[in-house]
């Protein structure tokens, strides 16, 4: 989170996270279609682990069709089978640091620590795994998307 995509607001930021060798960042829309439930506490690490989703569009879909698929189909199943405490949907708008991978979207999702080890424990009791399973096929390219398991930390409050 930084509060500007404007170069020389976000240049304290970018400046710490270039440090690091490799960055790429992004200007996105957010949805939260499942915010946080437990707050977590600034300097603290989140509860479960945090799976971040870099996709693509497939070809077969036009930009607004993409969005209207994953945002009032897949969307209902997903937080209908799974067990996640956040879900966050990030539609990319533009990258904002040079050289940064081409995505259309990035996903932001906590599941219980279990389901790391054990993938059934991330979904609901009664999911219907096989809906959930093809729903994602239809709009998602496996060729075109990454999938980073890690860990959530809040260094401070968006917006304040």
């Amino acid at each position: 989170w930084v509060d500007s995509a404007i170069d020389r607001f976000r240049a304290p930021f970018d400046a710490v996270v270039a440090e690091a060798g490799r960055m790429a960042a992004y200007l996105v829309t957010e949805s939260l279609p499942v915010a946080p439930r437990d707050p977590v506490v600034p300097g603290s690490r989140s509860a479960g682990y945090a799976q971040l989703v870099f996709m693509n569009r497939p070809h077969r879909f036009r930009p607004d069709q993409w969005l209207d698929y994953w945002f009032n189909h897949h969307t209902h199943r997903a937080i209908a089978d799974h067990r996640c405490s956040f879900y966050g949907q990030n539609v990319v708008v533009r990258p904002l640091s040079h050289g940064a991978p081409r995505y259309d979207a990035i996903v932001e999702e906590i599941y219980p620590l279990a389901a790391l080890r054990d993938p059934q424990s991330g979904y609901r009791p009664g999911a219907d795994i096989a809906a959930y399973q093809a729903s994602a096929v239809q709009m998602i390219d496996p060729a075109r998307i990454d999938v980073i398991a890690t860990s959530q930390y809040m260094f401070r409050r968006p917006y304040g």
